[in-house]
Formats: structure tokens, C-alpha cells, sequence
């Protein structure tokens, strides 16, 4: 309350007409321009959070023009207007300075309001459950004393012997952040390195077991002149395939063995002369060739199979 500017701020703030402000209003670019009702809001204008946040856009303002003003006292702005701003604003020692509304007005190194130049109030803004944002404080700073008060949620306390605690630990604001090591807590659980280590197990086995069969094909493609499709398309048939789906194939391709000795039985049993026919030449080869084979095996050897 002891800076005049700041007085003749709050004065004006309840007090201005809302024509007034209406007409400044009107004065401004039309991408700035607030809406024709604004300042028709009794609460509004009655809010001291409102208040508070207009004597700091305001300083923002100014601040704005007369680092233009230093940057370029005369004429257009240079093309490299804000690397030049920059500059001016962080120069700590010769930069931008001014009495404002809240108060002195410069900045630090990093381009920032000085802490010890205003008031601050640091705050939370949370989404609720109905989309709407509240506002929860956290702590406040205060610049006459170089103080801080913290807020847990119910109350404000001393924060004095409490360490403000920057991104990754660091002791000081971090001008490029980088995500910190991983520390020798951040442990794998055992259980991902048994179930990695099961499936590298299988998965070798796997290319054992099909290089050894690979190998066996080959030989057998030599051996017996089968060619490596046949071959596999066979293994695959055997061993691979459930034998529901192979009796459905076989009865679907009309190869099932024992439907073939049905239909067999039920020709067998018709008085047809062709068919006894063939049976009995069967028969007749059969004896043909018990007669020259081996008693003992059932088998012959190469002439009398020619004989046969």
C-alpha cells in the first residue's frame, strides 16, 4: 500500500466506469479486444483475484514497451527484436528496471521477475470431475521479509529450514533437463528374466530340433529320391496334424481305409459275376505266390519274383 501507483490502481479499479473501460476497449486491435459485456460483471470487477491479475498484466504491458523503447529508441524494431530483449532482460546488471504497479520491476538471469521485486502466490490448477478447474495454493512468497509459507491443504506454515526441491534433485533450477540414471533400486523383477530366459530356451530348441529334421529330409531326398515338400508335407501329416482332422480329411477325399473295406464288404455281397470274377483271380494270384514264397519269411527272392 506504500506505492502510489499501486493505490491509484485499486482506486481506479472499483471506480472506473464501465464505459470507460468500454472505450479503451474499443481503442485496442480487434484481436485484443475483450467481449462488449465484460466489464458489465459486478463480480468481476468486485474479485480481488481479478484486481491483482490486471496490476501484473498491466506491468507486463509496460514492461513490454519500454524494453522496445531501449531496444529501439527510434524507428521500426529490428528483425532480431527478441534476441536483443532477451539480452536487455537478463542483463542483471544494466537491464530493464522500472517502479511499476506491484511495485519494482526487473528480472534475473533467467528472464524471469525477480523474486525479491513482488509478492508471490504459487498455485495448483486441477480439472475436477465436472471438467471445471480449481485453483489449490501451495505456497507464497513474501519479497519485504525474503520469506516462504507453505500450504499442506488445510493450513499455512513456516517454511523456514524446509529446502525447495528442483526437477531430477537438483540443488538449483535446471536449465536443460535431463531424466536422472537409473539408480541400483530400479531392479528387473526375477520373474521377467525366467520367463525371458524360458523363452530363448525354446526358441533354440526349436531351430535345433529343425536343423536336425532339415538334415534327416535331405538324407532321406538322397536316399530314396522323395523330393524335401513330399517329405515334410509327410512328417507334418504323421506327427503334426490331430487325428480328428485326419479322418475328416480322409473321409472327405473318400480315402478313409475302413469306409473303402466297407463299400468293399457291401460289393462283395452283390451277385456280380465281374466282381467274383476279380476275386477269384486275386485268389488265384495269391496261391500262385505262397506257392514260390518262403514258408518260413513269406517272402521270395529276386527270381522267383521274375517267376511270379
Amino acid at each position: 500500500n506504500s506505492n502510489p501507483l499501486w493505490r491509484n490502481f485499486t482506486t481506479d479499479w472499483t471506480s472506473t466506469p464501465a464505459s470507460d473501460r468500454d472505450a479503451i476497449n474499443e481503442l485496442l486491435p480487434l484481436e485484443w479486444q475483450l467481449p462488449a459485456d465484460f466489464f458489465n460483471d459486478g463480480a468481476l470487477m468486485a474479485s480481488s483475484l481479478a484486481r491483482d491479475a490486471a496490476a501484473y498484466a498491466y506491468d507486463a504491458i509496460a514492461a513490454l514497451g519500454l524494453l522496445a523503447c531501449e531496444v529501439a529508441p527510434s524507428g521500426p524494431l529490428p528483425t532480431d527484436f527478441g534476441t536483443l530483449g532477451w539480452q536487455n532482460m537478463t542483463n542483471v546488471t544494466d537491464g530493464l528496471r522500472f517502479n511499476g504497479t506491484t511495485g519494482l520491476v526487473e528480472f534475473n538471469e533467467f528472464g524471469s521477475r525477480d523474486k525479491l521485486t513482488a509478492n508471490f502466490e504459487l498455485h495448483n490448477e486441477l480439472l475436477d470431475a465436472g471438467g471445471k478447474f480449481e485453483r489449490e495454493p501451495l505456497a507464497r512468497y513474501d519479497f519485504a521479509t525474503d520469506h516462504f509459507d507453505w500450504y499442506d491443504g488445510s493450513k499455512w506454515y513456516d517454511a523456514n529450514g524446509h529446502s525447495l526441491v528442483y526437477s531430477f534433485g537438483q540443488p538449483g533450477p535446471v536449465q536443460n533437463p535431463q531424466p536422472a540414471s537409473p539408480t541400483s533400486d530400479d531392479k528387473t523383477p526375477v520373474w521377467i528374466w525366467a520367463a525371458a530366459g524360458a523363452a530363448g530356451a525354446g526358441i533354440l530348441v526349436i531351430f535345433v530340433g529343425v536343423y536336425f529334421l532339415r538334415r534327416q529330409v535331405l538324407r532321406a531326398e538322397r536316399r530314396f529320391g522323395v523330393s524335401k515338400t513330399i517329405l515334410f508335407r509327410l512328417i507334418g501329416w504323421r506327427y503334426l496334424l490331430p487325428p480328428v482332422f485326419k479322418r475328416w480329411w480322409l473321409r472327405r477325399h473318400n480315402l478313409d481305409a475302413h469306409e473303402q473295406l466297407r463299400k468293399a464288404v457291401r460289393e462283395a455281397r452283390r451277385p456280380d459275376e465281374q466282381f467274383e470274377a476279380e476275386l477269384r483271380s486275386d485268389r488265384e494270384l495269391r496261391a500262385i505266390y505262397n506257392r514260390i514264397a518262403s514258408p518260413e519269411t513269406g517272402k521270395v527272392c529276386v527270381d522267383e519274383w521274375l517267376k511270379f
